[in-house]
């Protein structure tokens, strides 16, 4: 009987009720005991050199248990920071102590850390740590970090700020385009910094045990195989001596995504010292200080453009803000070359892209890293152009998008788009906006004062992630009937639970309802990424599609020698092995599992068990397509800006 596939259907989420409920447990609802709780007291200043630090009056305070300060991690011999090496051509090292060391770089700079018995003893004793500061000049922005007489934010580690120094392209032949092309337009854009904000602050406990020599970390993370590997790179402990694990995560927007924060090792080794559970939630007011910020971007954008409104190439001159610390400011940068084509055949393309150190947090990922700023600055260059010729931006767009017969349509630096289908996806934006009706009621209302505008953009983003950062997934079916999926993937809302049991549902015909997934402990599978970029269904889930298909193949095995027939001769489809051309004879994959787990009866070299765990690494990056379209109305006397309608078709 032919069952009826569930992906790509509207189902209730398996995860939703207990989170609607107000049942999900997040990092700082854990209660170990002997828990203890950490305060971390940070820099006021951008910049300054630290005299002293004077901890003995904290010390003091009932119900305080430590304070420790970076000169406890020298004396304990912890490296105690992490070490960016370049990687990139014009790449800096960068080195981000856990605790400042003779200097602090931007206000929210880790100093010290208090351990009390309480958690608000702990921030009380925050006040009675003395710090003695000998204040530097600082730079706050991009600009006053590369004016000439710029104040440097790592002093006697070079003779600038830059941190990241990168070209990209090809400058002989974009020079060419430009000196040959009709037309040049110029522009200037920003995307300005900001604070991610997840709704669940930045949380961490650590228990390490004497008895195993292991510290088990719960945090609030995209990635926790990342923060295990982050761990151990500060504290110089070997990985298969720490496990992180992810409990319900309250938003992330890539901010939890594996870029090296402090105080995860930190907090780890206060638990190390003390032999005890030590917890550390951040406040509000105290993580818009201490968490990565994104975006930070100023591009000056060049278009060169036939008289046919054809585009012959464009330059990019990036500089943004990587921060106090290089952390995470590569990943914005090669993102951003990596779709300066946007979704436009564009014969030559060069760019230079700068990472500046300023007196600030460090720049970490957030909501794309780098590939909105691109696309933002590719559409801004395009509409510049269009206006700037009297062209219908539209019909400028649609001369210049790749078309669907040019692919794999490889790019000037270097991108193979895999496919897709830009002009259809704008013309169906155009067909549910009504553009020509609509341009019609543009120009009535000008003449009634009335002002709305139109607005596009049609774009291409790089997702997945590949290659060469691959996925894992394991498959198990146990004597119970139950189908347990594990997936080095961390769900902080995507749906997963839902979105892999459909897929293997369909995949090996079982009910989504006998099939458990579990994601976030990295002791579950050896190796794992994490949920960033659009690569939890397109990398993860080809992980678990992989053991579901090396199932199909063991359960073949048994089939065989349920059937008595030739292996080749096993079908599968449903859920039911059956000898092709007999499909009268079947057998369920819940009975060849129960099968699987017999001690006697089964020929000796099949194994007993079945289960698979296998890794996925994608060929190449997926890319996602789409137009976009907004009208707005703008108050002509206040500047109030309302959005009418706003359009979007995706693939």
């Amino acid at each position: 009987m032919t069952k009826v596939k569930v992906s790509g259907t509207e189902i209730p989420r398996f995860e939703d009720v207990p989170l609607i409920k107000g049942e999900g447990k997040y990092t700082d609802d854990f209660q170990p005991d002997g828990l203890t709780y950490a305060a971390i007291l940070r820099s006021q200043h951008p910049h300054a050199k630290i005299v002293s630090i004077e901890v003995e009056a904290a010390k003091k305070i009932e119900g305080v248990i430590a304070v420790y300060t970076s000169e406890d991690l020298e004396i304990a011999q912890i490296p105690g920071v992490f070490h960016i090496k370049g990687s990139f051509e014009g790449q800096r090292d960068s080195k981000f102590p856990i605790l400042a060391r003779g200097f602090v770089r931007y206000t929210g700079e880790p100093i010290a850390i208090v351990i009390a018995d309480d958690r608000y003893v702990a921030h009380e004793a925050l006040s009675m740590v003395g710090v003695k500061y000998a204040r530097l000049e600082s730079s706050g922005d991009i600009w006053s970090s590369i004016a000439e007489d710029a104040p440097i934010v790592h002093i006697g580690k070079g003779k600038n700020n830059i941190a990241l120094d990168w070209k990209y392209g090809d400058k002989k032949s974009t020079r060419a385009a430009f000196d040959d092309a009709d037309h040049i337009f110029e522009l200037e854009m920003v995307n300005q910094k900001l604070h991610p904000d997840a709704m669940e602050p930045r949380s961490v406990i650590a228990e390490y045990s004497e008895d195993t020599g292991r510290v088990t970390v719960r945090t609030s993370t995209q990635t926790p195989h990342g923060i295990r590997k982050n761990i151990s790179v500060a504290l110089g402990l070997s990985e298969d001596r720490i496990r992180v694990i992810a409990p319900d995560v309250g938003g992330g927007f890539g901010s939890k995504g594996g870029s090296p924060y402090v105080e995860d090792p930190l907090v780890v080794w206060c638990s190390m010292q003390l032999k005890r559970p030590v917890k550390w939630t951040g406040r509000r007011s105290e993580v818009h200080h201490s968490d990565h910020h994104g975006r930070g971007f100023f591009v000056k954008g060049k278009i060169a453009v036939e008289k046919s409104g054809k585009i012959k190439g464009v330059e990019f001159e990036v500089v943004f803000d990587i921060g106090a610390y290089l952390v995470w400011g590569k990943t914005p940068a090669a993102n951003f070359r990596h779709l300066s084509s946007g979704a436009y055949q564009i014969p030559a393309i060069y760019g230079n892209v700068k990472g500046v150190f300023t007196n600030t947090a460090p720049i970490g990922p957030y909501r794309g890293a780098g590939r909105p700023e691109a696309i933002y600055a590719v559409e801004r260059v395009v509409d510049h152009a269009a206006r700037e010729m009297g062209m219908d931006p539209v019909e400028f767009r649609r001369m210049n998008l790749v078309p669907s017969e040019a692919f794999p349509y490889e790019t000037a630096v270097g991108m193979t788009y895999d496919s897709g289908n830009y002009e259809l996806a704008l013309d169906e934006a155009l067909e549910m906006l009504d553009y020509d009706k609509t341009r019609i009621l543009q120009k009535e209302l000008r003449e009634e004062n009335r002002y709305i505008g139109i607005g596009f953009s049609t774009f291409v983003e790089n997702t997945g992630t590949g290659p060469s950062v691959p996925e894992s997934g394991k498959i198990v079916f146990g004597t119970d009937g139950i189908v347990k999926v594990y997936c080095g993937t961390a769900d902080h809302g995507q749906g997963h639970k839902t979105a892999f049991r459909q897929i293997l549902s369909d995949k090996l015909g079982v009910p989504m309802e006998v099939i458990e997934v579990y994601e976030g402990d990295s002791d579950a599978l050896g190796h794992g990424v994490g949920t960033f970029g659009s690569r939890s269904i397109a990398v993860g889930a080809s992980a678990l599609v992989k053991c579901a298909e090396m199932i199909i193949d063991k359960s073949k095995q048994i089939a065989s020698w349920y059937f008595e027939a030739p292996i080749e001769d096993i079908g599968f489809e449903d859920g039911d092995f059956f000898v092709v051309g007999s499909k009268d004879k079947s057998i369920e994959m819940e009975k060849i599992a129960m099968m699987a787990h017999r001690e006697e009866g089964l020929p000796e070299e099949i194994e007993r068990g079945l289960e698979a765990e296998a890794l996925y690494d994608p060929v190449s990056n997926a890319y996602s397509f789409g137009t976009h379209i907004a009208v707005v109305e703008v108050d002509a006397e206040s500047g109030e800006v309302k959005l009418e309608r706003y359009i979007a078709v995706d693939d």
